[in-house]
């Protein structure tokens, strides 16, 4: 945002206007469905508090998961989270995630 407002400086207040009917805060309360919300830390685009804050507009749809900072691992608890809501037995992950013991929690 910040770029087109340098470019566009006389656009800034629209710009401001459209991209705040987006913020989910103002549309949380109409969420009916379970919401996966992570949150990371408070220098992070979406920062734990402000998601924590978020889940509870929404409800008891929401579940929130504390970021670890790695892809791998935070995706994985997102598939498994998922997996869960589908009644998986498990997620669907690639082979050498689920022989993986850091991953099955299995030794």
């Amino acid at each position: 945002y910040a770029d087109y407002a340098r470019t566009f400086p006389g656009q800034r207040e629209a710009m401001l206007d459209s991209v705040n009917r987006l913020d989910p805060r103002w549309l949380a309360d109409r969420i009916q469905c379970p919401t996966f919300l992570r949150g990371g830390p408070p220098w992070g685009l979406a920062p734990l508090d402000e998601v924590t804050e978020l889940a509870k507009a929404i409800g008891p749809h929401a579940e929130v998961f504390p970021g670890t900072g790695s892809r791998s691992q935070d995706g994985i608890q997102h598939d498994l989270w998922i997996a869960r809501q589908l009644g998986l037995k498990s997620p669907i992950l690639p082979e050498h995630w689920r022989t993986d013991p850091a991953v099955t929690g299995h030794r």
